[in-house]
């Protein structure tokens, strides 16, 4: 096998070199003399002859290239590169294949976060098919040519979608007002004073706050309201973007467009129909760099042409149900927006996803919960293989 590379590769130079001499000689074989014309045109057909001869040896056909590219250099058609020419244009090339091959074949990524355990873990490095949908443009979120639709279980790669946290500025101004008037939480105003600002009721601010207070740099903006002037307005002081907005995320497709998506008991419901399971009747610890205040339950799910294995916290039914139900008290299916897909982590109680990046608001003016799903456009590939892990045995394990 050695052996046959070799000889196509010597053979494909020396059809290289052919070429580039026919079209030297061209352009310029005219103002030569008859002599070195005459040097070229026979190093020409030597190689020419080699060529043609299917059992001429390789090393044969390289010393005829070598000829021709003598003669030329002789006859003044091509000149001697320089050192720092052949290093630059080295150079060139392997960033310009590395470019080409990132961003439309493959991409590295590191996982930065536990929320797809247990099926990639926290700082296990992949590859990314940046193909596997369609040709994007470089630094455009668009698709040149798409070929293919995302479908229920890949595992993708995309920049997070929201760019304010939903309801921040209502949070940040009543905060704000109840630091201005601390008589306010007492008083029976507080709750119309919520309504004005589009909460559903006080526990629906609670509720916002403290999703804000999860988040650490959202943490640090609430602080800074207890410095704001109260003659001032609070949202002119405080950012409300989202401060993951941009990162890149990876989490697995649950839903596509027109899907109706449910979990109920730790159940996805995907069109009303449950999807398949296997139970693992054993606990485990949860992983992941925190400790997490519960242990695991692991479940093998079947959805579409992929099996994979999630996670739960223990026991089970502590964190079963979304969405809410909703004012009557059923149930509510939430149904993915056209060209949109819906995402959630395989560490199902611990993850940042579509669940969650929306407010979570049932009202009877609007009893459709509002949650956040992924425009197709913005996903970056599909991953699909790990290519280095902690864990040696998980090296270029496929990713289902």
């Amino acid at each position: 096998m050695l052996r046959w590379w070799n000889e196509h590769k010597l053979r494909t130079e020396a059809k290289r070199s052919l070429r580039q001499g026919r079209r030297l000689m061209r352009r310029k074989g005219k103002a030569l003399s008859e002599e070195k014309r005459g040097k070229v045109d026979k190093a020409l057909e030597d190689v020419e002859s080699r060529l043609q001869k299917k059992r001429q040896s390789g090393p044969e056909v390289e010393k005829a290239r070598v000829r021709l590219e003598n003669a030329l250099l002789e006859a003044g058609l091509k000149k001697h590169k320089g050192v720092i020419r052949q290093y630059a244009e080295s150079i060139a090339w392997a960033v310009g294949i590395a470019l080409l091959i990132r961003f439309f074949l493959f991409e590295p990524f590191q996982i930065p976060t536990g929320s797809m355990i247990p099926t990639l873990l926290i700082d296990d490095y992949i590859f990314v098919s940046k193909s596997a949908y369609g040709i994007k443009l470089p630094l455009v979120d668009d698709y040149l040519i798409r070929w293919a639709d995302p479908q229920p279980g890949d595992v993708v790669v995309f920049p997070f979608p929201v760019e304010q946290w939903p309801k921040c500025p209502s949070v940040i101004t009543l905060e704000h007002k109840l630091r201005c008037d601390p008589n306010l939480r007492k008083s029976d105003s507080l709750p119309s004073a919520a309504e004005k600002l589009g909460f559903a009721n006080i526990h629906d601010y609670e509720a916002q706050r403290a999703s804000m207070y999860a988040h650490k740099e959202m943490r640090e903006r609430l602080a800074a309201v207890q410095k704001i002037p109260c003659e001032d307005s609070a949202v002119d002081h405080v950012d409300c973007g989202h401060p993951d907005f941009g990162k890149d995320f990876i989490k697995r497709i649950i839903g596509i467009s027109g899907d109706k998506v449910r979990l109920d008991s730790n159940r996805l419901f995907i069109n009303d129909k449950p999807i398949g399971i296997q139970q693992d009747p054993g606990v485990h610890a949860c992983g992941g760099r925190n400790d997490f205040p519960c242990m695991c339950i692991k479940q093998e799910e079947t959805l579409g042409e992929h099996a994979f294995v999630t996670q739960h916290c223990a026991p089970e039914g502590l964190h079963p149900n979304w969405p809410e139900f909703d004012l009557t008290g059923a149930r509510k299916e939430f149904v993915v927006p056209e060209d949109h897909v819906f995402v959630m982590g395989d560490n199902r109680d611990n993850s940042s996803d579509g669940r969650f990046w929306g407010p979570e608001i049932h009202t009877e003016v609007d009893p459709q919960p509002q949650f956040q799903t992924v425009p197709v456009r913005l996903l970056k590939g599909r991953a699909v293989i790990i290519w280095w892990a902690a864990d040696k045995s998980r090296l270029f394990t496929v990713i289902d």
